[in-house]
């Protein structure tokens, strides 16, 4: 199948990349800043990516569910023929301040491609580039703790960026739509995530429960300092970020792995 591919540089988008063409599809990169073998495209600008549409089977769109809008205007203009969007489980957070965002943009896909697949990833974690996991590694190297907000029990179920793809790319020739979640093999306790952290560092547990009011107020301080989200990251360690990978495993033959598999992979890589 000829498959646009949006967000192609980024670390989901260039592993699905090479899933994509080893499985034998011809696959156009676009993503916003040039880079070899990429078409730069900014998915804002509708116009320029019904261009790279023509002729094409499918669309795995990557680059961000918020801009679902202007893909759907692109798709106005160049209809397709299936549509596959990665979105994120944080869609369905209570607190998670873009969730409105993330599902405003699911919502104008569906209004004009009704057949669009979404696959809803929760945390995205194996490689320096993830935007939470690598930060906890980092940070347990240096100072040789962890700290936890509450008692730490509170669940979460991270994708190893390489098996999100695996299982995208096996989606991509499904005539599959509506949602599909996509977790790791099983829901861990933020405390035994934090436990794995330092078990594949080969390091002595070292972990700091904060009371959840003590975090919280220091957040709101920090937050007025550098303006960013850090009392939502306080709330959402309360949260429980678990799915149902039931339609996950019945669509495709993946089987993520489990945390500490995973986080000992990153940790080894990183290391060389």
């Amino acid at each position: 199948m000829k498959i646009v591919l949006t967000g192609a540089t980024g670390l989901v988008g260039g592993e699905l990349a090479r899933a994509l063409t080893v499985a034998g599809h011809d696959v156009l990169g676009v993503a916003r800043g040039a880079a070899p073998g990429i078409t730069a495209v900014d998915c804002r600008n509708a116009a320029a990516l019904a261009a790279v549409l023509r002729g094409r089977d499918v669309l795995v769109h990557n680059a961000g569910i918020s801009l679902g809008p202007a893909v759907a205007d692109a798709l106005r203009l160049v209809p397709i023929g299936r549509v596959v969007a990665i979105s994120s489980a944080a869609a369905s957070s209570l607190s998670r301040a873009s969730a409105t965002t993330y599902r405003a943009g699911e919502e104008a896909l569906v209004a004009r491609h009704p057949g669009v697949l979404f696959v809803r990833p929760t945390m995205i974690y194996g490689s320096p580039r993830d935007r939470n996991v690598h930060h906890a590694i980092d940070f347990a190297r240096r100072f040789r703790f962890l700290p936890l907000v509450g008692d730490g029990a509170a669940r979460i179920q991270p994708i190893h960026f390489r098996d999100l793809a695996a299982a995208v790319a096996e989606l991509v020739a499904s005539d599959a739509g509506g949602f599909l979640h996509a977790g790791g093999a099983a829901p861990t306790t933020l405390q035994a995530a934090a436990g794995a952290i330092f078990d594949a560092l080969g390091r002595e547990q070292r972990i700091v429960f904060v009371p959840y009011r003590l975090a919280r107020a220091a957040a709101a301080v920090g937050e007025r300092t550098t303006r960013r989200r850090i009392v939502e990251r306080v709330d959402r360690m309360l949260e429980e970020r678990i799915v149902d990978n039931t339609r996950l495993l019945a669509l495709t033959s993946v089987r993520p792995r489990d945390f500490p598999a995973g986080v000992r992979d990153q940790v080894h890589e990183a290391q060389g």
